[in-house]
């Protein structure tokens, strides 16, 4: 049931084909996408996008700041390895609600199992973007019994094709037809196989949206994997 809580914005093979704009996007455009998001009264809106360095044109990153500023409840996502991070300038991580780490590590047969909860950088602790829009979304108590002395076992419980989704350009109609109920968790990332985020799960190919859906409801679900002594 609870993920019902989650609308996927999915910029899909129909969003390239109908915004006929230059990839990557105009970050204008993503501050028209959260104002647009805002009537739908969201919990808290997740970009799984990595906004690093400056967009092409300064005035946009400044409206994409003041959009985040009015949002009130958008995370970011940032990139970390061990040579350091790359994420959100100043100006966007200041008007963000909060910034988290994306990345997750992948086992020796290149499938993704595990997220970590936090990383120790080296002048800070970074938390997850899961776990970021987890205490956004939901009060400290369920934050408390996420495991976080261990890598997290995602429970990978739907493929893409099962969360409640709408494709990134219906954001910008003048009528949304089954519009989402309000008071949802929105996950805004890529879905079209022309990105090559694509990545082997337990449940086959997914795109990293999908994985990362997955770790956040593993998260509100609550249904940790218990390592049994030998």
């Amino acid at each position: 049931p609870e993920a019902q809580d989650i609308v996927l914005v999915v910029v899909d093979d129909g969003t390239l084909r109908r915004l006929t704009m230059r990839w990557p996007y105009p970050r204008s455009l993503y501050a028209e996408a959260l104002k647009r998001l805002k009537s739908f009264s969201p919990k808290v809106i997740g970009l799984d996008f990595v906004f690093s360095g400056n967009d092409f044109l300064s005035e946009s990153d400044e409206t994409f700041a003041q959009a985040l500023r009015e949002a009130g409840n958008v995370v970011m996502a940032t990139h970390w390895s061990s040579e350091g991070e790359v994420g959100p300038s100043p100006l966007l991580r200041e008007a963000a609600y909060g910034v988290g780490v994306v990345d997750k590590p992948r086992d020796p047969d290149r499938v993704i199992r595990r997220s970590y909860v936090t990383f120790p950088a080296p002048s800070e602790t970074l938390r997850s973007w899961e776990f970021e829009i987890l205490s956004k979304a939901f009060p400290p108590r369920l934050m408390r019994d996420v495991p976080r002395d261990r890598p997290l076992l995602i429970d990978y419980r739907l493929r893409i094709g099962q969360f409640q989704q709408m494709p990134f350009w219906k954001l910008f109609e003048i009528e949304i037809d089954n519009p989402p109920a309000p008071n949802r968790i929105f996950l805004v990332g890529l879905t079209s196989e022309a990105f090559h985020d694509i990545h082997a799960s337990p449940l086959g190919s997914m795109p990293g949206l999908g994985v990362n859906a997955n770790t956040l409801l593993t998260m509100m679900s609550q249904t940790f994997f218990v390592f049994a002594p030998r």
